[in-house]
């Protein structure tokens, strides 16, 4: 019966098939990509940091007399150290369960 058993520390343990990874071998994290959008006020500040954009395809000064009206947006793949993926998942390998019952 030889064989080592595998360091999985700090490896989410996950069943082979779906979008799982090969049987054993470690699959990276990832996060599915979010978007979205709101209108704000800005009365010309940028207040906007990370994965939030001033989305100049929809600002709009139209009928405003107390700052600019604009839409600030959101897009998780704006994060440098983000993977936009398929699903959102830990770090994980994939593996096969073998559950024993006893009654």
């Amino acid at each position: 019966m030889g064989g080592t058993v595998p360091n999985t520390n700090g490896l989410f343990l996950r069943g082979v098939g779906g979008n799982a990874g090969a049987l054993g071998q470690a699959q990276i994290d990832a996060m599915r990509l979010i978007r979205g959008s709101a209108a704000v006020d800005t009365n010309g500040s940028n207040l906007h940091t990370g994965s939030f954009f001033r989305d100049a395809a929809r600002h709009s000064t139209a009928g405003q007399t107390n700052g600019t009206r604009g839409t600030l947006g959101f897009n998780s793949g704006l994060l440098g150290a983000a993977f936009n993926g398929a699903e959102t998942r830990p770090v994980n390998v994939a593996v096969r369960y073998l559950i024993r019952a006893r009654t």
